[in-house]
This record gives C-alpha cells, sequence and structure tokens, in this order.
C-alpha cells in the first residue's frame, strides 16, 4: 500500500473530525447567545484550539510523508503554515491557498496566546472573532485539502 494511500486516509478522517469540531463549537456559540453564560467560552476556545491542532497535525502528516522534511524550533509552527503554503518544486503543488494561510494564521496565533497569557478577557473577546469565522476557515481549508487529495489520489496510483 502506497505511503500517499495512508495520508489519504488520514486525511479524510482528520477532516470529518474537524467539521466534528466546528459542529460543537456553533452548538456551544448558540448557547453563550442564547443564555449570556460566557463559562461555555472556556469550551469554545479549547475548541479553537482543537481545531488549529488538528489542521496542524495533517500538514505534519505531509510535511513527513510528502516533503521530508518538518520544521523544528521555537517558531515551527508559523514555519509549518508557510512550508504548506509553498509550492515545492518536483515534489508537490501548495496544500494552503494564501487565503487559508491568512485565516490559520489567526488561529495559529491564537494557539500561542492561550497558551502564554492570562489575559483571560482579551482571550474571550479574540475567541469570539474566531469561533465566528471558524465555518469560513474550514470552508477554505476544506477545499485545500479537497484539491491536495487529488494530487495525493494521483501519486498513490503511480507510486
Amino acid at each position: 500500500m502506497s505511503r500517499y494511500a495512508v495520508l489519504l486516509g488520514q486525511i479524510n478522517r482528520d477532516l470529518a473530525d474537524l467539521e466534528q469540531i466546528i459542529d460543537d463549537t456553533g452548538n456551544l456559540m448558540e448557547k453563550v447567545l442564547e443564555t449570556g453564560d460566557k463559562h461555555y467560552l472556556g469550551t469554545v476556545a479549547l475548541n479553537l484550539h482543537g481545531f488549529y491542532s488538528g489542521a496542524e497535525r495533517i500538514f505534519g502528516e505531509v510535511a513527513l510523508a510528502v516533503d521530508g522534511s518538518l520544521p523544528e524550533g521555537s517558531d515551527s509552527h508559523r514555519r509549518l503554515l508557510r512550508q504548506m503554503a509553498a509550492k515545492v518544486p518536483d515534489i508537490r503543488p501548495a496544500l494552503l491557498s494564501d487565503a487559508t494561510l491568512t485565516a490559520l494564521n489567526e488561529h495559529c496565533a491564537f494557539g500561542h496566546l492561550l497558551q502564554n497569557f492570562y489575559t483571560f478577557d482579551l482571550i474571550l473577546i479574540r475567541g469570539l472573532d474566531l469561533a465566528e469565522e471558524l465555518p469560513y476557515c474550514q470552508k477554505l481549508l476544506r477545499t485545500d485539502l479537497q484539491e491536495f487529495c487529488q494530487f495525493l489520489s494521483i501519486l498513490s496510483k503511480i507510486a
């Protein structure tokens, strides 16, 4: 079995998981708006972090299986995003469009904020914005990944 076929299966499974996060976050946001209860926002923040972590997991698998190179170091998250947005000559097309890169950069920054600050109100405000934008970000990511999966499907047949 081709490593590309395995990667295709992993991406499809991860996409399904990301869709579940989108649904869960939407339900939580409805509860916040209906009740005004800000206690739901902590879970929204965790879902936002989970969404980005899931996307990053896909990128890490692509970096290892296709590129043969996974960034390391303190800025590895940002460098991985840039790597996925770059066409790698003679290896693969860009996985991420510019629009998707911009949207995911916001999620990457939010995850960093969650890990490094105690400014709860700032996290809540930014988290609300990202939660509202999450379906759009997922739509962009899904489109990019579906196009990339077509490329992987071709590779899996010739590898």
